[in-house]
């Protein structure tokens, strides 16, 4: 197979990659899923030196990995920033709906669930997690 595509988008494709096996493998690490994930993202990153980006990638016994020099390019900040909006996404969803006890969130009470959402929302914009706290611990 044949891919024509600049090495600012074999860059990106490499990134789609990388991300896309952290969180499919997440939940369970040692799947074959995840297994035959991380195999296709490796083998993305042998191609690097054939497109002039040998610094991206490594070799350990044999195995072909993202370099300490893409690790520390910025993907993680990505990865980072994606846990954070998730977080608060489902945090401020599940407060909202503890807020309604509950409740059947349709018709009106659906208006209501998705302002409280973001009230929530606009709070962890502001202050992040610095005025969450939990009882009893």
């Amino acid at each position: 197979m044949y891919i024509d595509i600049s090495q600012n988008d074999f860059r990106k494709l490499l990134d789609l990659a990388f991300i896309g096996n952290v969180v499919l493998g997440m939940p369970n690490p040692d799947s074959k899923e995840a297994r035959e994930y991380d195999r296709v993202t490796r083998s993305l990153f042998a191609y690097c030196p054939l497109v002039g980006m040998g610094p991206l990638s490594h070799i350990v016994d044999g195995e072909v990995y993202p370099s300490d020099e893409y690790m520390d390019g910025g993907i993680m900040d990505k990865l980072l920033d994606y846990e954070d909006a998730t977080l608060f996404d489902v945090l401020a969803e599940e407060l909202a709906r503890r807020d309604l006890d509950g409740q059947d969130v349709d018709g009106a009470q659906n208006d209501e669930l998705l302002g409280r959402i973001g009230e929530y929302l606009d709070e962890f914009d502001s202050h992040g997690l610095d005025n969450v706290y939990t009882e009893g611990i």
